[in-house]
């Protein structure tokens, strides 16, 4: 170094990995932190509903989805019976194993849940259309529908499988099982309320948001899957179990089969 040159110190500079992974790690400070207050909340709504025991005004039906089972709702049937003590009897899981197109389960689970009369739903995935069709078609009552990651109009890849499964072919936005279902007034003729995860793979928020009914949009948890873990969540639970316990006004009126005759009395109109 020769005398009189000047060095300034050299600036330090940002690399553009360690930006991401701060940036990756602030991300997981802000969903935790999110993720901590929703959750305190739901928390804090059961634990008000397990100190007030209520009973079950009328029975709940549990429908699982696609290559699931009854045991997507433990936690949910464990929340029930802890705020709702002796609703065992109340409480009804169906079984949708088994081949065959989705009208064959619905007649199965409308058969099964006949003599229980009016119905409260819980149904996820392709449990939706179970209930849905089951109600259409098949006359069970149902009362309120409470819908998990519904594909009330088809869901999103069914087209790419759908020769896998009859019931996946019927999940098909195109298929006739669809048209026919979302045509007849029977099927969304009670009270309908929607949950959904941002980011769901499966179901778009158009086919989950079903027309005229209350729709709720979640926040995406880390280390979750948007749409399996729907039913286990928390504030999912809380919401349904305040509606079931508490008489809660959900969805207002029948607003779905109202938007359905106000689409074929314009269609009416046109012609």
């Amino acid at each position: 170094m020769t005398e009189g040159s000047a060095h300034s110190p050299r600036s330090p500079r940002l690399c553009p990995r360690r930006i991401r992974l701060w940036a990756f790690c602030a991300a997981l400070v802000v969903a935790g932190g999110c993720r901590g207050r929703e959750f305190r909340e739901a928390e804090e709504r059961l634990r008000v509903l397990a100190t007030r025991p209520r009973r079950l005004e009328r029975p709940v039906v549990l429908v699982h989805g696609w290559l699931d089972g009854p045991r997507r709702f433990r936690k949910m049937i464990a929340h029930l019976e802890t705020c709702a003590p002796g609703s065992e009897k109340k409480i009804h899981c169906v079984s949708l194993d088994g081949s065959g197109p989705i009208d064959g389960l619905a007649e199965r689970v409308a058969r099964e849940c006949a003599p229980l009369g009016e119905v409260d739903v819980i149904a996820h995935s392709m449990g939706n259309l179970v209930a849905r069709q089951a109600a259409g078609k098949h006359g069970l009552k149902i009362k309120r529908l409470f819908s998990l990651a519904g594909p009330h109009t088809g869901g999103r890849f069914a087209f790419l499988i759908h020769r896998v499964h009859d019931q996946v072919r019927d999940m098909d936005a195109r298929s006739v099982f669809i048209r026919k279902l979302n045509s007849n007034s029977k099927s969304m003729d009670f009270k309908i309320v929607t949950f959904r995860v941002r980011g769901d793979p499966l179901v778009s928020r158009t086919s989950a948001h079903f027309v005229g009914s209350e729709h709720h949009e979640l926040r995406r948890l880390l280390f979750r899957k948007a749409h399996k873990h729907l039913p286990q969540d928390e504030r999912v639970i809380a919401y349904i179990l305040e509606a079931l316990l508490t008489e809660r006004p959900t969805g207002g009126t029948n607003a779905a089969a109202d938007a359905l005759q106000k689409i074929k009395a314009a269609q009416e109109k046109k012609k």
